[in-house]
């Protein structure tokens, strides 16, 4: 079971026995911190896209190729035991842990696992910071039936927004709107 499968098959768990944090790093460490929690007996989460970028190679050819950038920049999501001390393998990738408490692990752990889904069905997110508070609704058909978000206006749009509370930050999805429902 790779680390990813883990963070999320942590949550079916006791979540006494596991801590969870939002990792801030060092700069340009996250895909290395990835790697390093992976090795550990810890469970980690990176989310990543890729878009398609050209570039111009000489006067006539323009090569085009596929990046991988990270969802939320600086930050890797982690799930570790209670019992662990101390970590050594990460030692100079970590700029701060920030633990997530106890009565915010379910909402933390749905947000992340829709952003998951949302990532493995290829639906195009774009990662937006500074959301605001706004209509909390939920979808209501589709595969990602019953994950919660916000609408939030972006670029003249109205978006339905993924937000991770603890850093502010999430991702806007476009979708249709016979697809939403309120909340109460």
């Amino acid at each position: 079971m790779n680390s990813e499968d883990l963070f999320f098959a942590t949550s079916t768990r006791q979540q006494e026995t596991w801590k969870y944090y939002a990792i801030r790093t060092k700069p340009r460490r996250e895909k290395q911190l990835h790697g390093a929690l992976s090795k550990v007996d810890a469970a980690c989460y990176l989310p990543t896209y890729f878009i398609e970028k050209e570039r111009r190679a000489g006067k006539n050819r323009i090569r085009k190729y596929r990046s991988e950038l990270v969802l939320f920049p600086g930050y890797v999501f982690a799930a570790v035991p209670a019992r662990t001390k101390s970590l050594p393998l990460v030692a100079g990738k970590v700029a701060h842990w920030i633990e997530v408490k106890n009565a915010e692990v379910e909402n933390f752990l749905r947000n992340l696992e829709s952003i998951h889904t949302a990532l493995s069905m290829k639906i195009s997110l774009t990662p937006y910071e500074g959301l605001k508070p706004g209509k909390t609704v939920q979808l209501s058909s589709g595969l990602l039936r019953g994950v919660e978000g916000k609408i939030v206006e972006y670029r003249g749009q109205l978006l339905f927004a993924v937000e991770i509370e603890l850093l502010g930050r999430g991702v806007l999805m476009e979708l249709e709107a016979s697809a939403l429902k309120a909340v109460d």
